[in-house]
């Protein structure tokens, strides 16, 4: 399904897309309460910690991923997952919501080197994806479409890439009309800024307000429009 967005959005097939997003949400939706369901359920099996590494860290607010690890009994965490995961946690809690987004430098597509703070006084959207993530790809409709509505309020977007490739990387950002800075130091997983942020799964998003705070996360879908509605207003 999220193929079938995506190839819609990529032949510019607007009717397509917009007919598929609410059956895909309703997926995601489904696989989400079906992942959590299974691990509350299995709180001893280190399945549980995978899963909560891989599929919830994804599908959900970070807050909300801390919270099921957090349940997981020893047994299931006491594995090389389960301690990367309680770092990756550690790390989190320093960009949760509330807290001061940790500024950071990145080449962009040409090169130039650029910080966070370059952007501080503005609404930014810090948006980790790459682009073999077809989750990714899928969601990009929905992040270009919030941009081209909010870039005049004192709003704006700094792609973060976990692509190793140049060439795919730029393709992907010509291809899904990614306009805003995009930056990345093309080192895949071990990308510096997502290790910093402790992302583990992609799409996932940061909402920084314009004195560096951070106010959400993982906002996808309808959820970014409504907050970004919320905060600047329509």
């Amino acid at each position: 399904m999220e193929q079938k967005a995506m190839t819609a959005y990529q032949q510019k097939d607007q009717a397509a897309f917009d007919a598929l997003k609410p059956q895909l949400q309703a997926r995601q939706a489904e696989v989400l309460k079906i992942t959590k369901e299974w691990i509350a359920a299995h709180p001893r099996s280190q399945y549980s910690t995978v899963l909560v590494a891989t599929s919830l860290a994804r599908m959900q607010p970070m807050s909300a991923t801390i919270a099921d690890f957090n349940k997981l009994k020893p047994e299931a965490t006491d594995n090389v997952i389960g301690k990367q995961l309680a770092a990756i946690v550690k790390k989190q809690s320093a960009v949760s919501i509330g807290k001061q987004a940790p500024d950071f430098s990145q080449q962009d597509t040409k090169g130039k080197q650029v910080k966070l703070s370059d952007f501080r006084g503005k609404y930014v959207l810090i948006d980790f994806w790459a682009s073999w993530c077809g989750p990714c790809r899928a969601e990009n409709p929905n992040v270009v479409k919030a941009y081209n509505e909010y870039k005049t309020k004192n709003f704006t977007i700094l792609g973060v890439s976990l692509d190793q490739s140049k060439d795919n990387w730029l393709q992907a950002i010509q291809k899904d009309g990614l306009e805003w800075t995009e930056v990345s130091d093309l080192k895949y997983w071990k990308n510096e800024v997502a290790v910093k942020y402790g992302v583990t799964g992609i799409p996932i998003n940061f909402l920084v307000d314009p004195q560096g705070k951070i106010i959400a996360t993982n906002l996808r879908g309808d959820d970014l429009e409504n907050k970004l509605k919320e905060v600047l207003g329509s």
